[in-house]
């Protein structure tokens, strides 16, 4: 029976720079996951994130993250009345390169679009590796940072992915501010 956990996870800021959500996607693909909120501090950073499956793959997930030195609490535990879809085929996008690129992208996620399983689509339908660096979130509006690296092919299918889904794409340089206007 598939059910539904509401993890909160506490881990050290060190490991924001690891595409440890990714990793933990192509591992678990029986899995369905969407991510509710990524707090970086200073010294530590907390994710509320939802993981759908069964007992043993759900467990997996925990037992996964627990490995990585990440302390994980399950909030809540829900009877899941959906089924996880089919997993999207893998996408080759043509390419005229194979150099690897990396590109940060800021998303912002309006109304019902947040709980979409935009990253768990992106997991399985690109040949890409993605970080997520920071999350704000609130009601209606969730803004998500995130390093994508992959062919240029790969990334542009990314990017063009979320934007058919109506997702605001603005792509940004590593390290830099973001692109919004945000006053310090």
């Amino acid at each position: 029976m598939l059910s539904e956990e509401r993890l909160e996870m506490t881990f050290e800021r060190d490991h924001v720079q690891e595409p440890f959500v990714c990793n933990m996607a192509s591992r678990h693909p029986d899995v369905l996951f969407n991510i509710h909120q990524l707090s970086v501090g200073p010294h530590e950073a907390r994710m509320m994130m939802s993981v759908i499956g069964e007992v043993p793959h759900r467990r997996a997930v925990r037992e996964y993250f627990e490995g990585l030195g990440v302390d994980v609490r399950v909030i809540d535990e829900l009877k899941y009345k959906g089924t996880i879809p089919q997993v999207p085929n893998r996408i080759a996008m043509p390419t005229a390169s194979t150099a690897p690129v990396r590109q940060k992208l800021w998303l912002t996620i309006v109304g019902a679009l947040r709980s979409q399983h935009f990253l768990w689509t992106i997991s399985r339908r690109f040949d890409v590796v993605y970080k997520i660096t920071q999350s704000v979130t609130g009601d209606p509006v969730s803004i998500v940072s995130m390093v994508v690296s992959g062919t240029q092919a790969e990334v542009d299918g990314v990017v063009a992915y979320m934007r058919e889904q109506g997702i605001n794409v603005e792509t940004g340089v590593i390290n830099a501010a973001a692109p919004f206007g945000v006053t310090s």
